[in-house]
């Protein structure tokens, strides 16, 4: 453990060094432990639950500290706030969700598939406190947007709970069990087809030649 960890903190000192954000360090450090023998499963049981509850809290913590809720201090800012969290939903969920029944998916789950990539998350926030850090967003714009991550993002587990609820969960795995036995069964009556298929044309051959 004390080895997986240094590596990840060298690799992400490495991307901070060379002018990359150091989340894709580690990202890179996780792609490259080796998964054979549950070596990568073992590792993230005992970092996940420290990562959830420890580092995760104190990023949204610094980034909430970094926002100035005071510089919204007009109707006109709010009215902005409104309107990109506006557009940063209509955008993601429609476009995802016309995507997804492209492919063929219920309006359900295309709903709830674009309800999901609507999700800002972790990810919103490290590239707003890149352009922030690099002043390429003033401070109320830094504002703006976090409250929008944070908003899409607290959305997300209700929409999607009342979009697909358990009782989908249930029928889709049980539809997914039946498709896999019915592919099976398919692939094993096809083998016994083909390895019948000889031995009836030697059946054949032999008629013809004691004839």
């Amino acid at each position: 453990m004390f080895l997986t960890l240094s590596l990840v903190f060298i690799s992400a000192f490495i991307t901070d060094a060379i002018g990359i954000h150091a989340i894709f360090g580690g990202f890179l450090a996780g792609i490259a432990m080796p998964h054979e023998g549950g070596f990568a499963y073992h590792v993230t049981a005992k970092l996940e639950d420290i990562v959830s509850v420890l580092f995760l809290p104190l990023y949204f913590a610094l980034s909430g500290l970094r926002t100035q809720i005071g510089s919204l201090n007009d109707a006109v800012s709010w009215g902005m706030v409104v309107l990109v969290i506006f557009v940063a939903c209509f955008g993601k969920i429609c476009g995802c969700t016309l995507a997804a029944r492209a492919s063929k998916m219920s309006w359900r789950e295309s709903l709830t598939v674009g309800v999901l990539m609507n999700c800002k998350g972790l990810v919103e926030l490290i590239v707003l406190n890149l352009g922030y850090d690099a002043k390429v967003i003033s401070e109320r714009t830094f504002a703006i947007m976090v409250i929008m991550a944070l908003v899409t993002t607290f959305l997300t587990v209700p929409m999607v709970t009342y979009l697909y609820p358990p009782m989908y969960h249930e029928a889709a795995d049980s539809g997914l069990q039946m498709e896999v036995t019915g592919k099976d069964e398919a692939f094993n009556f096809q083998r016994v087809v083909s390895i019948m298929r000889p031995t009836q044309n030697m059946g054949s051959s032999r008629k013809v030649f004691f004839a």
